[in-house]
């Protein structure tokens, strides 16, 4: 069953999109088309299926509190998405007799630091707030002050 986002990209890709038969037989053929995904992207930087901005929620945290965790999350965020950047171009590229185990360490890494990135932005979401999620937003958040692990990976 198409959601009522991906129907309204497909109404305006011009593709048949009644409610209560949506492309039951050729929902696979759509969401391998490049058109749609283009458009599904296109529609999600119109800020058609997302909102930036602070969902009214009552949780028992005040708002001030609720945006100031969601701060530290989202520098913890943007911390751990590049370590999962850097340790996934380590695996990419390692190289000499130590190739294999490394590889595998650094694969067992970043599918596990890809899980924690998840779970962070859900936490953020959770309060209320929009999880950042683009290499703009993460560079432009003031960094950790524990550098050690920046400084690590640096060398």
């Amino acid at each position: 069953m198409c959601l009522g986002g991906v129907s309204y990209v497909c109404d305006d890709l011009g593709l048949k999109s009644t409610m209560g038969s949506i492309y039951r037989e050729s929902a696979a053929e759509i969401l391998a088309c490049a058109k749609f995904r283009m458009a599904i992207l296109d529609n999600f930087e119109k800020g058609l299926f997302m909102k930036n901005e602070l969902t009214t929620i009552d949780i028992g945290i005040p708002t001030a509190d609720r945006t100031k965790i969601a701060e530290g999350l989202s520098r913890l965020l943007a911390d751990s998405y590049t370590l999962y950047l850097k340790t996934h171009n380590f695996h990419w590229n390692v190289t000499g007799p130590m190739f294999q185990t490394l590889h595998v360490m650094f694969e067992t890494q970043y599918t596990e630091l890809a899980l924690a990135v998840d779970l962070i932005a859900e936490r953020i979401r959770a309060l209320g707030l929009p999880a950042p999620g683009t290499y703009h937003e993460f560079a432009n958040r003031p960094r950790s002050k524990n550098q050690q692990v920046s400084q690590m990976l640096e060398k």
